[in-house]
């Protein structure tokens, strides 16, 4: 296990360089704190947990979201449909820090989620579990011109 999970994730987003940011959760503030004070031009909302699942339909879409802990609190149920809400409209890439025996490893992969990390900090293991749209489904092989458009075909043929 690492050291420190914080350090990862600001040298995550110093790599990443996201200009939007939605931060949930009380510690998400000082976690991606070292990243927000040199990034002057970064929109930036933060929304704690209690008030997610009302405030959702208001916020916009942002680069990455930062979950650190606490989304725990809430049912599972409402948690998994804040997930999916996140992943599909509010966050091209999204970050949950959470404690390692909270969940089921089943149940943050059908959520599309992969761990990439473990850490222990304080005397507890956490969990990082991250979603990018960008590398989330690998384009299949099928899927190429090879396959469906037969350019040499054009104006040869009118089905």
């Amino acid at each position: 296990m690492a050291a420190d999970y914080r350090e990862d994730i600001d040298a995550l987003l110093r790599h990443l360089q996201p200009h939007s940011m939605l931060l949930v959760g009380e510690d998400s503030r000082t976690v991606a704190g070292d990243y927000l004070a040199g990034c002057e031009d970064c929109r930036v909302e933060a929304v704690a947990v209690d008030d997610l699942p009302g405030v959702l339909a208001s916020v916009g879409r942002f680069e990455f979201a930062l979950i650190d802990g606490e989304l725990e609190r809430l049912a599972r149920a409402d948690a998994a449909i804040v997930l999916g809400r996140l992943r599909d409209l509010h966050a091209e890439r999204l970050l949950w820090v959470l404690p390692a025996a909270e969940w089921p490893v089943s149940e943050l992969l059908s959520l599309g989620l992969y761990r990439a990390g473990s850490y222990e900090q304080d005397g507890r293991a956490l969990h990082v579990y991250t979603f990018d749209l960008y590398d989330y489904k690998p384009t299949p092989d099928w899927l190429n011109s090879r396959y469906w458009a037969h350019p040499e075909l054009f104006d040869k043929f009118w089905w």
